[in-house]
């Protein structure tokens, strides 16, 4: 559910790109990212993790985000 509402908000919104990765296939890289839960969203170094993560949720994380780095400017 959560890589289907990521696809609907990048495709309104070109701020982000959306890139996966396969925990399973690629475990080391989801320690390295520090990837404790899935599904998982990581803007930066910040991340956002849980078993139900609704589009509400998700949308307030990715507006945190991108004001968090409109105030870095």
């Amino acid at each position: 559910m959560a890589l289907k509402v990521l696809r609907e908000i990048i495709a309104e919104n070109d701020h982000f790109t959306l890139e996966t990765v396969d925990v399973l296939m690629h475990p080391l890289l989801a320690r390295k990212k520090g990837i404790r839960m899935i599904p998982a969203i990581m803007v930066d170094d910040e991340k956002l993790s849980g078993f139900l993560l609704k589009r509400d949720k998700i949308e307030d994380f990715l507006a945190q985000q991108m004001a968090a780095k409109e105030g870095k400017k």
